[in-house]
């Protein structure tokens, strides 16, 4: 059997544009793409789908959305960000890689991602929300959350001097994130 296209690209048979790497991801320019900085983030294991990507992966993968988002957001001024993934054919997955899709907004961009809502009744909602949450229970594992200790001390929050409207900043893409998620 070939091996897949995204696993040559992350072995360097296949040029890339490589913009960003850690030990299990590669963020690459796409070729073909739908905006101007429009990127890739591809694992450099073989996963055919997020379900089946190891937990580290993930959070390599998620660290990328995070920090490459809005480092490409902030180099190409984009008014927006969509992240894509799609599992499975129907879906849109073209090559069984996990590969998840960063693309740069701008108003009047040519790029679509719509649907038509449905508008299923009380009872279908009802039968939906049954069906999913008795399957999500099968699973799930409850995790306590760590006790924190107090702050040792208050943090002071600014609040606008008396007669003074408060500035709100215009958006600023540093505020997507200020350091790697760890």
């Amino acid at each position: 059997m070939e091996e897949c296209f995204f696993c040559k690209m992350v072995k360097g048979e296949v040029p890339t544009l490589k913009i960003f790497e850690d030990d299990n991801v590669i963020m690459v320019l796409d070729i073909r793409p739908a905006n101007k900085g429009h990127s890739l983030i591809i694992p450099k294991g073989h996963f055919k789908s997020l379900f089946e990507t190891p937990g580290e992966v993930l959070s390599s993968i998620m660290n990328a959305i995070v920090f490459g988002g809005s480092k490409i957001g902030q180099a190409v001024q984009a008014q927006g960000l969509n992240v894509v993934y799609g599992f499975g054919e129907i879906a849109g997955q073209r090559v069984p890689h996990v590969v998840v899709h960063l693309i740069p907004r701008f108003q009047d961009d040519k790029v679509y991602i719509s649907w038509e809502p449905s508008q299923p009744t009380q009872d279908e909602l009802k039968k939906t929300y049954e069906l999913l949450s008795s399957e999500l229970k099968k699973e799930v594992v409850v995790q306590q959350p760590e006790k924190k200790e107090p702050a040792e001390t208050p943090v002071e929050v600014a609040t606008p001097k008396s007669g003074q409207e408060e500035k709100k900043p215009e958006y600023d893409y540093s505020s997507w994130t200020k350091k790697r998620i760890p």
